[in-house]
């Protein structure tokens, strides 16, 4: 391995650094901008240009996947006590009644009330019985 693929790869590994202390929220601002400076410093004009348009997409694949994750996460169904209706989702219902999630969409078409959290599709402990009964 080259000289100048160590002070890369070393490189590499302390923006990893930095970023894995600021996803803990012990990063330091001027740490990652003297990482990255660093880093940058190693490459020609074009090869910048190609890391930067690359980190970019990558940042923003990031920054998709941690709101997708926090919001599934604020949004999650809370737990259920005694007491309330138990959320079951498409695949708990076709494990249950031992059908295909065809038939509980066909089950929906005919009147099976279904309930969204966060975006996602669940059916009622109650309603499935009430559906069961008519």
């Amino acid at each position: 391995m080259s000289r100048v693929s160590k002070i890369k790869t070393k490189s590499v590994h302390q923006i990893c650094h930095v970023l894995y202390d600021f996803l803990n929220d012990k990063f330091n601002e001027d740490d990652i901008r003297d990482s990255l400076d660093d880093f940058m410093r190693l490459l020609d004009e074009d090869k910048q240009h190609e890391v930067l348009s690359g980190m970019k997409v990558k940042l923003e694949d990031l920054y998709y996947i941690l709101h997708r994750h926090m919001v599934d996460r604020i949004t999650e169904p809370k737990e259920i006590t005694d007491t309330e209706d138990k959320l079951l989702s498409i695949d708990d219902v076709c494990s249950r009644y031992s059908i295909t999630r065809q038939t509980v969409t066909n089950w929906s078409k005919k009147g099976l009330k279904k309930t969204e959290v966060g975006g996602r599709v669940y059916y009622r402990e109650s309603e499935l019985e009430r559906f069961q009964n008519t």
